[in-house]
C-alpha cells in the first residue's frame, strides 16, 4: 500500500473529497488484515455511506429508516394513469345531500 510517500496525505484528502470517505494514511498502510486486499479495494471504490443530518441515536436512525421506507412505498402506491377516480364515500354524499336539499330533483328525491 503506501510507504513513505510525502504526497500521500494530499492524495488521500483528494480521494476523500471525491468519494466522501474519511480515510487516513494509516488505513492504507495497515488495513484490517481480517479482510482481503481486494475486499478493501472494493470498499474504497464504493461511495461512502450517506450520513443523515440530525440522527443522533438508534431511535432517530429507526425513525429515519421508517420514513425512507414509507416514502418509497408511497411511490409504489400511486394510481396508474387512466385509472377511474375513487367513488365518494357514503359520509360525503350524505353530507352534501343534507346541506343542500334544494339541489335535489323530484326524481332523485323519490328514489
Amino acid at each position: 500500500m503506501l510507504s513513505g510517500d510525502e504526497h500521500a496525505d494530499e492524495e488521500i484528502r483528494a480521494f476523500n473529497t471525491r468519494t466522501g470517505h474519511d480515510y487516513v494514511a494509516l488505513d492504507f498502510a495497515e488495513y484490517d488484515s481480517s479482510r482481503a486486499v481486494v475486499d478493501y479495494a472494493w470498499e474504497a471504490a464504493r461511495p461512502a455511506r450517506p450520513r443523515i443530518a440530525h440522527v443522533t441515536g438508534r431511535g432517530s436512525l429507526d425513525e429515519a429508516a421508517y420514513r425512507m421506507v414509507r416514502a418509497h412505498i408511497a411511490t409504489l402506491r400511486r394510481t396508474p394513469d387512466g385509472a377511474p377516480s375513487r367513488a365518494p364515500s357514503v359520509r360525503l354524499v350524505t353530507g352534501r345531500l343534507t346541506r343542500h336539499p334544494t339541489s335535489l330533483t323530484e326524481q332523485a328525491g323519490s328514489a
